[in-house]
C-alpha cells in the first residue's frame, strides 16, 4: 500500500488523480496549474533544496510533472467544464 504522495512525500490520504497517487495539495495544485498557465521559476528550479518546497507553483508542478502526472484531455473541454456546474 501507497502512504507517501508520490510528487510530496507527505504522508496522509492519498487519491489516484492524473495516473499518480497524490495528496489533495498536489493534485489541486496540479490541475490549477493546467487550466491556469504556471509560472516559471524564480529561484532556478531550486525551491525543494532552498527550502521553499510549497511556495513556487512552477516548482511543484515540474514535480508533479517528474512523478507522472499527466493532465485529463477532458480537463479542458469547454461544454464538459459547463455540464459539471450545471449539475
Amino acid at each position: 500500500m501507497i502512504d507517501n504522495c508520490r510528487v510530496c512525500s507527505r504522508w496522509g490520504n492519498l487519491f489516484f488523480q492524473f495516473q499518480v497517487h497524490c495528496c489533495s495539495h498536489c493534485y489541486r495544485s496540479f490541475h490549477r496549474a493546467c487550466l491556469f498557465m504556471s509560472r516559471p521559476c524564480p529561484h532556478n528550479n531550486a525551491c525543494f533544496e532552498l527550502g521553499l518546497r510549497f511556495k513556487c507553483r512552477g516548482c511543484r508542478f515540474r514535480r508533479c510533472w517528474n512523478a507522472g502526472m499527466r493532465p485529463d484531455p477532458a480537463m479542458f473541454d469547454g461544454d464538459a467544464i459547463r455540464n459539471r456546474r450545471r449539475g
